[in-house]
């Protein structure tokens, strides 16, 4: 499991220095607080293919020529093989690094160079034994040299997570084709067909039907349903040109007899009828992708690290309830990290307790990727208002009355609080004659206008949250619904009283 992440100059991050992740952790906070960016960073830094014709000009910190540099760190050593002559040397490292600066000038020989250069390598867990590498004891006696040049993508090794990236275009996951998620998969499945066909067919003893006649039985039968007249405009004529060229015919092939998977897709069976997995939506789209990469992975007994862009895109609220509750009951498996704009996934995502789970906000203050926690709430109980707010600067009227709620609550169930000054003995009033005092500013009950006495309290004068509050539950006699900036002034107001 990733433990924790360091990032500089990649996009919109500066630096963000040992940046930490658990089991599940979720990151939320505004457009372009950098999300996906540190989504996209490990993505980059995990991924086993050549990334140099992957990364743009743009992915530097505002264009700028500095170096870019992503450390990924580990919480247990993963092993990596370095060829060795006619044996292999075992390493324990527990870093992933990946740097990138831009190209100065052309590489020789080539007509095009890639705009970047690229060190993607991984780091024993061990200090180097010297200024040029590491060593490891053969059993001859003799050293075995090596630094991070040996060290470098592509390698050999067990026990380092694989990440697969669900961005929001995810629809590609379960599609045959680059680094898609389900390719190795069915790479893996021809391979063990052909292996097991071959091993078939090659038995004196086989006496079935073989898969090619098989194959061509099946095909035949399909062409059969097509008149003739219809093949005659096609392939009759365009063999009968082809013949004069002396090239060979063509024809339909459904599937390919060394690749039949190449051509396969998820679906559900409805009575006759095979529905893509993507025509039942982007959501389901995503849930089955993942559950499909989860069964590979326990069958495989591999560690996997699932990246999500805002998951809760095109989930109807249960399915996002059905969805967390899935993350929180397999995170001792494999590991989550999410982007995300959805108050229910924070919420239920609080209302698991547990030191596996990590929520991060993201804030952009002087163009800096700051990190406020959640832990801030001040609320005894998880209010998806209440992380709006804290997340995203949300002031809401359900957020004000909660706060508004909270106060009122404590004050009367202990009248011995006064919350510093925030109780006042009055003519006006119910309960004794006590009101709640929430500072020493108040306000007309028709008039958004400061009174002079701030402690006298008459049935015209009232603290400026209840002016607020009376504004929120009776705004035809208050003069409307509170703006934006009084819920705002008067909820951080509120949100001190009960820290």
């Amino acid at each position: 499991m990733i433990k924790k992440i360091t990032i500089k100059n990649f996009r919109g991050i500066k630096e963000l220095k040992d940046f930490e992740l658990k089991n599940l952790t979720l990151l939320v906070g505004e457009n372009g607080t950098s999300k996906t960016s540190i989504l996209e960073a490990i993505n980059f830094c995990l991924s086993p293919y050549f990334l140099s014709g992957r990364i743009k000009h743009t992915d530097f910190y505002q264009g700028e020529d500095v170096e870019i540099e992503i450390i990924l760190e580990l919480d247990e050593n993963f092993k990596v093989f370095l060829p060795d002559g006619y044996t292999k040397q075992e390493v324990e490292c527990n870093k992933v690094c990946l740097e990138v600066k831009k190209r100065d000038r052309a590489a020789p020989n080539k007509a095009f160079s890639d705009t970047v250069v690229v060190s993607h390598y991984v780091l024993p867990r061990r200090e180097k034994d010297n200024e040029k590498g590491w060593d490891i004891t053969r059993k001859s006696g003799n050293k075995f040299q090596f630094d991070e040049r040996q060290l470098s993508f592509p390698l050999e090794s067990e026990g380092l997570p694989k990440s697969f990236y669900f961005p929001k275009n995810r629809e590609k996951q379960l599609y045959k084709g680059f680094n898609s998620s389900i390719s190795s998969v069915f790479d893996d499945f021809n391979w063990r067909f052909n292996k097991e066909t071959r091993k078939v067919e090659s038995e004196e003893s086989f006496t079935g039907e073989r898969f090619t006649t098989q194959k061509n039985n099946f095909e035949t039968s399909i062409l059969e349903k097509i008149d003739e007249k219809s093949q005659e405009k096609t392939f009759n004529k365009l063999n009968t040109k082809l013949e004069k060229m002396g090239i060979p015919a063509v024809n339909f092939s459904f599937i390919g007899v060394e690749a039949p998977f190449d051509s396969a897709f998820l679906s559900q069976k409805l009575e006759n009828l095979d529905l893509p997995i993507s025509q039942l939506g982007s959501g389901v789209e995503m849930v089955v992708s993942l559950l499909f990469l989860e069964t590979m992975a326990e069958i495989s007994k591999e560690n996997i690290l699932i990246l999500i862009d805002e998951p809760e895109l095109h989930l109807h609220p249960n399915l996002q309830n059905s969805f967390i509750d899935h993350m929180i009951s397999t995170f001792d498996k494999n590991q989550f990290l999410l982007s995300t704009h959805s108050p229910l996934f924070v919420k239920q995502t609080l209302n698991n307790e547990s030191d596996k789970i990590q929520i991060h906000c993201l804030k952009k203050e002087n163009e800096e990727v700051k990190i406020l926690e959640l832990e801030n709430r001040i609320l005894p109980y998880v209010s998806a208002n209440e992380i709006n707010f804290i997340a995203f600067g949300l002031a809401t009227e359900e957020y004000h009355n909660e706060l508004y709620n909270e106060i009122e609550t404590n004050f009367w169930n202990d009248q011995n609080n006064d919350f510093k000054t925030l109780k006042q003995k009055g003519s006006y009033g119910s309960n004794d004659g006590r009101q709640i005092i929430f500072d020493n500013e108040f306000f007309s009950k028709q008039k958004h206008e400061p009174v002079d006495s701030p402690f006298k309290i008459t049935s015209n004068k009232v603290t400026k949250h209840t002016y607020i509050r009376n504004k929120i539950h009776h705004s035809e006699e208050n003069g409307g619904f509170p703006t934006i900036p009084e819920l705002n002034e008067s909820i951080k107001k509120l949100r001190t009283f009960l820290k």
